[in-house]
């Protein structure tokens, strides 16, 4: 971008038109590229901001189509055969004449599940973003081989090749494009929805590349390891057998909590190990070992009773479903500590990110989902709770099946428009809940506020864990 910026002149005039479909992203997009530029700008003062950010913009939009046109499965742009030729000399390989045919056959013959299959095999072959390697490879490779991979053998290999290079083109047009869009907006705008839609098609490469470079650019440098004192006899393993819940300060997780909590945000960005141990009553020197062991108590202890942050799926609890074995935040866990509490796990699995260590917590997609950002539907709330889900279904089929008079169903069902939390708490739907019946009239409405509480009870305990998280891997 410093090449770029420094390569241009203030000698342009022409404003370049912004088309009317992109007008309203046009004042959000500037602010952002202001932000993100300005120390860039300072040092070039004759440049026409103004210009040169509305050309970014216009790329912007170029690189937003040819996104759109690939998930739609629609004919691709020029742009993506202009811009592919920088990308790598192996899109020379792909003849003009067949350009044509390939924006007119291949989005429509290539069907999803087919691209699944051939980001399986780039990412088995393609390694360090070497893409001539990875052709080599796939030229040379056996038949029975390509037959690996369900669905590829239909197509002849210059037709595989054509199609990789597309995926990998797209992958860094995309990360090009995410750096483009605001923080501000990613959460409701048009452009972070096409980003959720098109990451599956993403080689690991490329995202492995992408948090990398992240994790390099903010890092914290000169920042000495604090050393815990840990003291882990003072549960026993008859408080795990009891189900109570102890002290906090007498488990590893609430010690460290103490000792690390009101740490700056620099120490949670260091490329190594959070902490060195010293475990009370033990002479062991923390090479490494000592570390690990206090991370598998710390686990150990979340995914407990003698703490009150996570609790068992009730999936787990009564061994039904899915995810019999994983954990949940806890929806009553809403006092001050908790949150705070909160935050640190999110401090604790943004630093083990950063130096590649195993935090070994059985969450489930419910939770996972949201930390990334992705929507959560009703699949998440079965795959911790399949008693519910078969319950709504049971209920809608009722209504919609007409199985039931109103007067049936009141003699039957004994339901007021409240529910079961995942802690097995009773929560009142909406006002006067409590005191409310469910009727055949109002199931749609009651199963819908059953779902809606469900899969949102848990968003407080989330958001902390996020904020924990973007203080160790920013998010901005």
């Amino acid at each position: 971008i410093t090449t770029q910026i420094a390569s241009t002149t203030s000698s342009s005039t022409n404003t370049p038109a912004i088309p009317a479909p992109f007008s309203s992203h046009w004042p959000s997009f500037k602010q952002h590229m202001t932000e993100l530029y300005i120390n860039l700008f300072k040092n070039y003062p004759k440049i026409n901001f103004e210009i040169k950010t509305q050309e970014w913009f216009q790329e912007h939009i170029k690189i937003r189509k040819t996104i759109e046109n690939f998930i739609k499965r629609e004919k691709l742009t020029e742009f993506y055969w202009t811009e592919s030729q920088k990308l790598s000399p192996n899109f020379q390989i792909i003849p003009q004449n067949t350009k044509n045919e390939i924006d007119n056959n291949q989005q429509s013959s290539w069907t999803v599940e087919m691209d699944y299959e051939l980001i399986k095999l780039i990412n088995d072959y393609l390694v360090f973003d070497d893409i001539s390697s990875m052709i080599n490879g796939l030229m040379l490779m056996k038949n029975e081989d390509i037959q690996i991979y369900k669905w590829l053998e239909i197509f002849q290999r210059k037709e595989i090749v054509s199609r990789m290079l597309l995926l990998c083109f797209l992958s860094q047009q995309t990360i090009l494009f995410l750096c483009h869009i605001s923080s501000i907006e990613r959460k409701n705008c048009q452009s972070w929805k096409l980003i959720s839609q098109i990451k599956d098609f993403i080689p690991t490469i490329y995202k492995k590349n992408y948090l990398e470079n992240i994790l390099v650019e903010t890092k914290s440098v000169d920042v000495s390891r604090p050393v815990v004192t840990l003291s882990r006899n003072i549960v026993s393993t008859s408080d795990y057998a009891d189900g109570r819940i102890v002290d906090y300060r007498d488990t590893c997780f609430g010690q460290t909590f103490d000792q690390l909590s009101k740490l700056s945000v620099g120490n949670f960005r260091t490329n190594e190990p959070l902490y060195k141990v010293q475990f009370v009553g033990e002479g062991a020197t923390d090479l490494g070992g000592p570390y690990r062991d206090s991370l598998t108590t710390i686990c150990d202890e979340l995914q407990s009773s003698i703490l009150p942050l996570f609790i068992p799926t009730p999936n787990n609890r009564a061994s039904v479903g899915e995810n019999r074995d994983r954990w949940m935040p806890n929806p009553s866990a809403r006092d001050d500590i908790h949150f705070e509490m909160f935050r640190f796990i999110g401090n604790m699995i943004g630093s083990s990110i950063r130096n590649n260590d195993s935090l070994h917590l059985a969450l489930p997609s419910l939770v996972w989902k949201q930390i990334v950002g992705e929507t959560v539907d009703i699949s998440d709330l079965e795959a911790i709770d399949q008693s519910m889900v078969v319950s709504l279904k049971a209920l809608k089929e009722i209504k919609e099946k007409q199985k039931l008079t109103a007067q049936e169903f009141s003699e039957i069902i004994f339901e007021v428009f409240s529910t079961k939390s995942s802690d097995g708490k009773d929560v009142e739907l909406k006002e006067n809940g409590f005191s409310t019946d469910l009727t055949l009239d109002t199931i749609d409405e009651w199963c819908d506020l059953v779902l809606k509480y469900r899969l949102n009870e848990i968003n407080e305990q989330i958001k902390y864990i996020i904020e924990g998280i973007s203080e160790s891997i920013p998010i901005e």
